[in-house]
């Protein structure tokens, strides 16, 4: 628990987008791009977010979902990937958009059934045989709470003699009176689809023949019907007022299916990636967040970033302080006078190899932060010490979370920490291979080899200057590591 003065709580320790989602909009800090994304979501544009763990990739989602529900725009937020295969799974994709649509279109009717009225009587069968084969009873938690807004809001009525049969619906639900089924929530809904045949849609299926279909039935209808039946849902979206619909798509790279494999969460993903048709559908935007080190290999599958155009969101030192900063005001009792960076490190050199060290990663930020909070224990703390800085600096790099940021191409996940001793052990940031083969007490050939795989394991990369006799030199990149080679530290001691 953090000792600084004029604080209340702790800044550092929470290190989530999940964890903050009530106080979102206090601590969200926009970066420069977020007001031209969120209108190209609006306008129907996809665009693919690029950034490492912990650059706030699931912060800008969440952030553009809560936004984008008030700009008149239906945002569906897609973050499980349960039972998907790892490849030919675009199917999978688009019967979970279908899924979320519906779910979020029965939800905007349940608050609002007035709205129904809006819709054409082949929209509310299309809307009936939709809720029927997707409507999920996972779900109906969520309606019950949203039953019980509905119920507070209208008991105020209530009051001045006002009372209805939605009272008496909901009060049943909430009670757990009546289980809300698909078959409910249609009656609810008063949509008109008991026997009605949607040939032109699906072939021959009435309300009755969907109730028995299963997902993988479903699934296996094949692309052209499962992207028809979002057209149909998009326009169903667009007659209740919405003027687009926007698909968020989050987490992908944290699948279990794919770990932190790129090229397996490349295969994942590029069936619905390099789909421009589906991609370009009007009046629908889709925005993918994934991990940074995906460019490449996506590329090679045929993903079109001339079409779809990509979003760098790494923070520069500058971006960063100001979104800690924004937190920490968040925080600050006086908000007037509120705790700042810059107060707590008043060292502007030593301010700066700190958001050097966050390698522009705002949760390394916030990380780094709680580990030099943790090493000063004085009370009502106005600025951090030196010796906290330094101590807490340390321990950070020392017990940061290198495979989550790194391609895992290396078997156990051991053997990159044992690649960072290495490293470490040359006591060198910037090295020859004759100087590593010395620290290493090693052949110059042996050497060799591990440069090589060093290199391709994104540890180490080739200095721009070669030395003396014009033979190559090596820099290592990521600057935790840089940080403790100038610290003497010469093993992360795992």
């Amino acid at each position: 628990m953090c000792n600084i003065y004029n604080i209340k709580g702790d800044p550092f320790s929470k290190l989530s987008a999940e964890e903050e989602l009530e106080a979102l909009d206090s601590l969200f800090y926009k970066p420069a791009f977020y007001n031209e994304l969120m209108e190209l979501a609006k306008n129907g544009n996809s665009r693919f977010i690029l950034g490492q763990r912990g650059d706030g990739k699931s912060s800008i989602i969440y952030k553009l979902e809560k936004d984008l529900k008030n700009q008149n725009t239906l945002p569906i937020l897609i973050t499980r990937y349960d039972g998907f295969p790892g490849t030919n799974n675009e199917c999978y994709f688009l019967y979970t958009i279908i899924q979320s649509l519906t779910f979020e279109i029965a939800k905007h009717l349940f608050e609002k059934r007035k709205d129904n009225k809006r819709l054409n009587k082949v929209q509310k069968a299309q809307l009936s045989l939709f809720i029927q084969a997707f409507y999920d009873s996972q779900s109906a938690p969520q309606f019950v709470e949203l039953a019980k807004v509905i119920r507070a809001k209208k008991n105020k009525k209530i009051l001045f003699g006002f009372i209805n049969s939605n009272i008496r619906f909901l009060n049943k639900l909430i009670n757990n009176a009546i289980q809300l089924t698909s078959s409910s929530l249609n009656t609810y809904l008063q949509l008109n689809g008991n026997g009605t045949q949607l040939e032109n849609l699906l072939g021959e299926f009435s309300i009755s023949d969907i109730n028995t279909i299963n997902k993988d039935d479903i699934i296996g209808w094949g692309k052209d019907k499962l992207v028809k039946i979002i057209y149909n849902l998009k326009e169903i979206a667009i007659s209740l007022g919405y003027r687009s619909v926007i698909i968020l798509f989050d987490k992908i790279d944290e699948c279990q299916l794919v770990g932190t494999d790129v090229e397996k969460v490349a295969e994942f993903t590029a069936e619905i990636l390099t789909d421009t048709d589906f991609l370009y559908m009007q009046n629908i935007s889709i925005v993918f967040s994934l991990w940074s080190e995906m460019k490449n290999s996506l590329g090679s599958k045929g993903v079109r970033y001339d079409k779809f155009k990509c979003i760098d969101i790494r923070w520069d030192t500058n971006g960063l302080e100001k979104l800690i900063d924004k937190r920490l005001l968040f925080y600050s009792i006086e908000k007037k006078n509120p705790v700042c960076l810059k107060s707590l490190i008043p060292d502007e050199g030593v301010r700066n190899d700190l958001l050097i060290l966050a390698n522009k990663s705002p949760r390394s930020l916030i990380s780094l932060l709680e580990y030099i909070s943790c090493e000063d224990n004085r009370i009502d703390i106005v600025d951090f010490s030196l010796t906290a800085v330094s101590k807490g600096a340390i321990k950070f790099c020392k017990e940061f979370d290198y495979e989550s940021l790194l391609p895992s191409r290396l078997g156990k996940s051991t053997d990159l920490i044992n690649w960072i001793d290495k490293v470490l052990a040359i006591k060198r940031v910037n090295f020859s291979l004759k100087e590593a083969s010395l620290a290493l007490g090693q052949t110059l050939n042996t050497t060799q080899q591990y440069v090589d795989y060093l290199k391709k394991i994104s540890i180490i990369k080739d200095s721009p200057l070669p030395d003396e006799s014009g033979k190559s030199r090596y820099d290592i990149i990521d600057p935790k590591i840089k940080y403790l080679v100038s610290r003497g530290v010469t093993s992360l001691d795992r």
